[in-house]
């Protein structure tokens, strides 16, 4: 199973998002596709973080069962602390999309993970 993995301190949080994440994400960004949030990176714009945070939080549900919002939120406090930035999590964002299913992925990827800092 595909997925990319995400780390914070010493814990790695492996990423992906399935179809009832993808529905909950939908729901809560106001029935837009969670990938047009990212989208909007192409037009020079920063998504919103609560947005982005969401979108997290959905890929992490599939493997890091109980894991709340303000779980995530704190993880970001994390992350900013350790000296990441915002911008840098959005790549992040664009590789949970890719082992989602939201692009074609070549065959020789789909037998590897995908691994972040």
């Amino acid at each position: 199973m595909l997925y990319t993995t995400l780390t914070i301190g010493s814990k790695d949080y492996k990423l992906r998002l399935g179809a009832a994440n993808i529905m909950e994400l939908e729901k809560q960004l106001g029935g837009n596709n969670p990938m047009d949030v990212l989208m909007a990176t192409q037009n020079g714009q920063l998504p919103p973080l609560t947005a982005t945070l969401r979108i997290l939080h959905g890929s992490m549900q599939k493997f890091q069962h109980g894991v709340s919002f303000n779980d995530v939120v704190a993880l970001y406090d994390d992350y900013v602390a350790e000296g990441n930035s915002y911008t840098d999590l959005l790549p992040v964002l664009i590789d949970v999309f890719k082992v989602s299913g939201f692009f074609k992925v070549a065959p020789e990827a789909e037998s590897s993970e995908t691994a972040k800092p």
